[in-house]
C-alpha cells in the first residue's frame, strides 16, 4: 500500500510540476518578446523618430530623454547589454543551486502575484498528504514530522514543520506552531487544532490535502484567464511610455505648424 502511494504521489507531484511550468511559459515568453520588440524599437525606430525631434528645437519632456538615452546606449553598447542579461541568468541560476539561494528562492515563491498562492496550496497539499499517510502507516509523530519537513519542497515550509517536532518534543502539539504562522491559512490550523483533540489527525490531515489539491486543479485550469489581465496591463504601460515619449511630441510639433 505505502509503495502504491509513493507512486501515485510521484505521479502526481510531476504532473502537477509540469502544469505549473507550462503556466509559467507563457508569461515568460509573453514577457521576453515584449523585451525583444522594445529593444528593437530602441535601436531601429527610436533614432529617426529622434532626428526629427532634436531639428525642431523643442524641449523635450524627461521621459523622451530617458527613452533617447535608452537607444543611444542600445546602439552603441548592445553588446554590453547582452552579457548583462547572460551575466543575470548565470548568476541566478548560480544562487539557485546554493542553499542560501534555494531559501531566498523558496521565500520569494510564495509572494510572487497569481502563483505565490498557488505554490502555498501545493506544499500544503503535500504536508498534509504525506503527515496523514505517515501518521495511517504507524509512524511515531515525530519520524513522520521529519520526513514530511524533509519531502515538502520548500524551506519555510520545512522550518514550520521541524518547528513544529521541536514542539510536540517538548509535550505541545502542531497546531501551536501552525497557528501562529502567517504561512498557513486559518482553516488548515483549525483541522490540525480538531484533529489532535479527537485523535484523527490522519483523517483531518487527509481532507486538508483533498481540498488544496482539487483547489489547484481548478486554478490550473484558468490559470490563463487569471493571467492574460496582466499581461495587458503590463502590455498597454509599455506601449503607453512609448506613445507618451515619442508619439506626443511629434503630435505637438505638429500641431505647432
Amino acid at each position: 500500500e505505502v509503495l502504491n502511494y509513493l507512486a501515485d504521489h510521484e505521479e502526481r507531484a510531476y504532473d502537477l510540476n509540469k502544469k505549473v511550468k507550462g503556466a509559467l511559459t507563457y508569461p515568460i515568453f509573453i514577457i521576453s518578446s515584449l523585451v525583444a520588440v522594445g529593444a528593437a524599437m530602441m535601436i531601429f525606430v527610436v533614432p529617426q523618430l529622434t532626428s526629427v525631434l532634436e531639428e525642431s528645437g523643442q524641449e523635450l519632456p524627461v521621459l523622451t530623454k530617458l527613452i533617447i538615452a535608452l537607444s543611444d546606449f542600445l546602439r552603441g553598447y548592445w553588446w554590453l547589454g547582452i552579457l548583462i542579461i547572460i551575466g543575470i541568468v548565470v548568476g541566478i541560476m548560480y544562487a539557485l543551486k546554493t542553499p542560501a539561494g534555494q531559501d531566498y528562492w523558496d521565500k520569494i515563491k510564495l509572494k510572487l502575484p497569481i502563483f505565490g498562492n498557488i505554490f502555498k496550496k501545493i506544499y500544503l497539499a503535500r504536508f498534509s498528504e504525506n503527515l496523514s499517510t505517515l501518521i495511517k502507516g504507524g509512524i511515531p509523530i515525530i519520524q513522520s514530522l521529519t520526513i514530511t519537513a524533509d519531502v515538502v519542497g520548500n524551506a519555510v515550509y520545512k522550518a514550520i514543520i521541524l518547528k513544529a517536532r521541536e514542539e510536540v518534543r517538548r509535550g505541545s502539539t502542531i497546531n501551536s506552531v501552525f497557528a501562529s504562522n502567517a504561512s498557513v491559512p486559518p482553516m488548515v490550523a483549525q483541522m490540525i487544532m480538531i484533529g489532535e483533540q479527537t485523535g484523527r489527525l490522519d483523517v483531518l490531515l487527509n481532507k486538508v490535502a483533498v481540498f488544496f489539491k482539487k483547489d489547484v486543479d481548478n486554478i490550473m485550469e484558468n490559470l490563463t484567464s487569471l493571467i492574460q489581465p496582466v499581461l495587458i496591463l503590463i502590455l498597454g504601460g509599455a506601449a503607453g511610455v512609448l506613445v507618451a515619449a515619442i508619439l506626443l511630441p511629434i503630435y505637438n510639433l505638429s500641431s505647432g505648424l
